[in-house]
């Protein structure tokens, strides 16, 4: 039984249920920064490796669909990235009305 659980048990009417793991869960760390693009979370023990069925609309590929194997699962391997978009779409923006939003 976990720290978290026996607390929840001590101080309220609550129960938990936990998923066992075979590893330690103090070796859980992930990497965050560039994890996708460094191909760390696509080799990591953290990922069950699933892929989709093949895509009509896709030309018949597969995709990759990876799934968390830590606490808090998929928003685990869940990152944000920021990328600025063309110029010709800013300045298309302003063109249409939104001022302000050009490029230049």
């Amino acid at each position: 039984m976990s720290k978290t659980q026996r607390r929840a048990r001590k101080n309220c009417n609550y129960t938990m249920n936990s998923i066992p793991f075979k590893r330690d869960v103090k070796t859980l760390t992930i990497r965050r920064e560039f994890a996708w693009e460094a191909g760390i979370a696509v080799r990591s023990p953290r990922c069950r490796f699933y892929h989709t069925s093949a895509q009509k609309n896709l030309n018949d590929r597969v995709i990759y669909w990876p799934r968390g194997r830590v606490w808090g699962g998929n928003s685990s391997l869940n990152t944000m990235v920021y990328a600025r978009g063309h110029p010709f779409d800013y300045d298309y923006w302003d063109e249409i009305g939104a001022s302000g939003w050009s490029y230049k």
